[in-house]
């Protein structure tokens, strides 16, 4: 699984966005972007699609790649939490009431 969200914020010759204003409002959030990371279940998803045989991956390289920064790891910083999810989610909600974008 991969995920891309378009942070584009320029517009065509016609002045039309090519991403609408609400997504770039959504995916220029950095908690936005955490609550997704932290969602991503990566170490059921290794034990369930890949029967255990692969590893998860925190960064878009594969781990065969000579770009990888075998440095990066995870380290619980990116790992799969509900109580992570659930703080950011509390964040966003009250950032986005304040915004008046939920009513």
């Amino acid at each position: 699984m991969f995920v891309a969200l378009n942070l584009n914020n320029r517009k065509n010759s016609e002045g039309k966005y090519y991403v609408s204003p609400e997504k770039q409002f959504w995916f220029s959030d950095k908690n936005f972007r955490a609550a997704i990371d932290y969602a991503i279940d990566r170490k059921n998803m290794v034990q369930n699609i890949a029967n255990g045989l692969a590893k998860p991956l925190f960064t878009a390289e594969s781990l065969n790649s000579v770009f990888l920064n075998k440095n990066i790891k995870g380290k619980g910083r990116f790992s799969f939490s509900w109580w992570k999810k659930y703080i950011r989610k509390l964040e966003l909600k009250r950032k986005f009431n304040n915004e008046k974008l939920i009513h």
